[in-house]
């Protein structure tokens, strides 16, 4: 069995360079009526139903790094071009790399768009300044994806 907060530290030295964050695309999305999403690399978890294979479990071969004015400048054309006030980062687990998201977050901060942020919670949970950074911000919606209803459950799932 591997620690996911351990992993969390592996994976940000490899997706993380000071408030760059590393993305392998960015697209269109119908989900939450659209959507428009960025979606980053590495994952600290290994869920058997991930759809996200290369850039979670190959980090350091996929994707380029942004910063989070590039990422905003990336998902607002996208939304603007298909007229969504809902943007995202997702594919893999957003909440690695707090100073690019936070930053991130304050750019959508001065939009009317809303920012859907799906994560498994860890580092949250983890750090709790890091909860209270997030929930000043109006602009978010937290989607938080369960794996399980107990530790053996988990086990399995993830």
């Amino acid at each position: 069995m591997y620690d996911p907060v351990e992993l969390s530290k592996k994976i940000e030295k490899i997706v993380v360079q000071g408030d760059l964050r590393k993305y392998y695309r960015f697209r269109s999305a119908r989900y939450y009526g659209g959507i428009a999403t960025a979606d980053c690399v590495g994952c600290n978890l290994s869920c058997i139903y991930c759809w996200s294979k290369t850039p979670k479990e190959k980090p350091s071969r996929v994707g380029r790094f942004y910063g989070p004015e590039q990422v905003f400048d990336r998902i607002d054309v996208i939304a603007r071009k298909h007229d969504y006030s809902q943007l995202r980062v997702s594919g893999n687990e957003p909440t690695i790399g707090k100073q690019h998201l936070l930053k991130l977050l304050e750019l959508i901060e001065q939009t009317d768009y809303r920012f859907i942020l799906e994560t498994n919670g860890i580092l949250l949970g983890l750090d709790p300044t890091y909860v209270r950074h997030i929930s000043s911000f109006k602009c978010i919606h937290v989607r938080l994806s369960l794996k399980g209803c107990d530790s053996e459950q988990f086990s399995l799932l993830t």
